[in-house]
């Protein structure tokens, strides 16, 4: 029996919304989602806060992540 549908907003930007989307589709799929894209950085300028990319601590494990997701996908492809 379908789930939902529920919203999920994600920050169109981010490799990660990718990701997390890909993961919820395939060990969800009885999950309805209506997909709302935001743009995180508008979000947090407003607020006057920094985003993750703009965190030296954060940047420093993201940038890796992304770039071993990334040459993951290339070695299946």
């Amino acid at each position: 029996m379908p789930l939902g549908p529920f919203d999920w907003y994600f920050d169109f930007i981010s490799p990660f919304s990718y990701t997390h989307w890909r993961a919820l589709r395939r060990n969800h799929a009885e999950i309805a989602l209506n997909p709302n894209p935001v743009l995180l950085a508008a979000i947090l300028g407003h607020s006057g806060q920094l985003g993750p990319a703009e965190l030296r601590g954060k940047r420093t494990v993201a940038d890796p992540a992304v770039k071993a997701a990334a040459q993951r996908k290339a070695a299946r492809t």
